[in-house]
């Protein structure tokens, strides 16, 4: 009996072993297993993103609006045309193609050859966007005086050269840039087939009749005399009339100019040091005297003409007999403005733009190279 039992009980403790022993070995199975399961998550997920992420050259999301570029700033333009567009960021030029990705190498656009560097910018050329012209040299801005293609131009600071039609929305006056130099028109021109007439100030005429030539209120004329040519501001300064402006000047603009000659004199040499001490040079549009004089208060910068208005003025309101003149200066260009004012006895010529110029005769100009129709002024 007892023997028995102890069979019985060496029984019970051997399957509790066994079962014990079972446990153990699905733990480490499982152990064993779970490192393959994550490991082979882990691969799946590696693979499906492989197959997922965009071909070469190909740009993840929309590029319609936000174009590639590994060039300076952020280039940021509304969306772009199968056949491309121009973009001028900061000191350089980029041509963006449909997808919005710059050009680089040599590319042949509207007809002309240009060459782009690697980060997409413009080496060298001329671009316009919309009625603005820019020029690029060595991947860079061209700005201030400039030889390009032969023709010395000036190139405003912010390097855009105004061509084409400019309204002036305060004056109502019209006038044309050309868009190989940026000068404004004078004399007949024809634009578009259409016959013009500008006026030596620049501004269209509308509504009126010269030489005999009928010119409706748009500008447009019937016809244009016998023997003229299209002319601009780029042709010889002394096949240009000597220009003696209407004194009439708006109310402000005249309260303006009274106002300086009474703060700071009106003397000639005054006159003179208060335009040359007070404002500095910087190419703006050219308009009328009074349009060219006001741009020089409004702004403190003007181009010769600006420099050479306000002078005139001011000579004229303090009761100087005075004339505008215009020819070509000393420095390189084809056109130059500066006045002529009886004064001390006798005619002197005053260009307030540059230092001693305040009491000059007409030998003096012309041994610093400025030229003019001498014959068309008093001396």
């Amino acid at each position: 009996m007892v023997s028995m039992q102890k069979r019985l009980g060496v029984e019970l403790i051997m399957k509790k072993s066994r079962k014990r022993q079972g446990k153990i070995g699905k733990k480490q199975l499982i152990l064993l297993v779970l490192p393959l399961i994550v490991i082979l998550l882990v691969a799946a997920i590696v693979v499906s993103a492989l197959l997922l992420q965009p071909s070469e050259g190909e740009a993840p999301g929309n590029t319609e609006s936000t174009p590639k570029t590994t060039g300076p700033g952020t280039i940021t333009s509304s969306p772009i045309t199968a056949a491309g567009k121009w973009v001028v960021e900061g000191e350089q030029a980029f041509y963006l193609d449909g997808s919005g990705n710059p050009f680089t190498g040599t590319h042949t656009i509207d007809g002309a050859e240009y060459t782009f560097a690697q980060d997409g910018s413009l080496l060298n050329g001329w671009v316009t966007v919309g009625n603005i012209r820019y020029h690029f040299a060595d991947g860079a801005l061209s700005k201030g005086t400039q030889v390009i293609d032969g023709v010395t131009r000036y190139i405003n600071a912010d390097g855009t050269m105004f061509v084409g039609w400019y309204d002036n929305d305060k004056t109502g006056n019209r006038y044309y840039y050309d868009f190989d130099t940026g000068a404004s028109y004078r004399g007949w021109k024809e634009i578009e087939g259409k016959n013009y007439y500008f006026h030596p100030d620049g501004t269209l005429a509308r509504s009126t009749t010269v030489d005999g030539v009928a010119i409706d209120a748009e500008g447009v004329a019937a016809g244009r005399p016998s023997g003229t040519t299209s002319t601009s501001s780029s042709t010889s300064p002394a096949t240009r009339p000597p220009a003696k402006p209407d004194a009439t000047v708006p109310a402000e603009l005249g309260s303006k100019l009274d106002s300086i000659l009474a703060t700071y004199g009106d003397s000639p040499q005054n006159i003179y040091d208060y335009v040359h001490g007070n404002f500095s040079y910087k190419y703006a549009p050219e308009g009328s005297i009074a349009e060219n004089a006001q741009h020089m208060l409004d702004y403190g910068t003007g181009s010769c003409y600006n420099f050479a208005s306000l002078t005139y003025l001011l000579f004229q309101r303090a009761g100087y007999d005075v004339y505008y003149v215009t020819g070509k200066g000393w420095q390189p260009g084809d056109y130059h403005c500066w006045i002529l004012a009886y004064f001390d006895g006798g005619w002197y010529y005053v260009d307030s733009l540059y230092t001693r110029s305040a009491k000059l005769t007409a030998e003096q100009l012309e041994t610093k190279g400025y030229e003019w129709d001498k014959s068309a002024y008093p001396s």
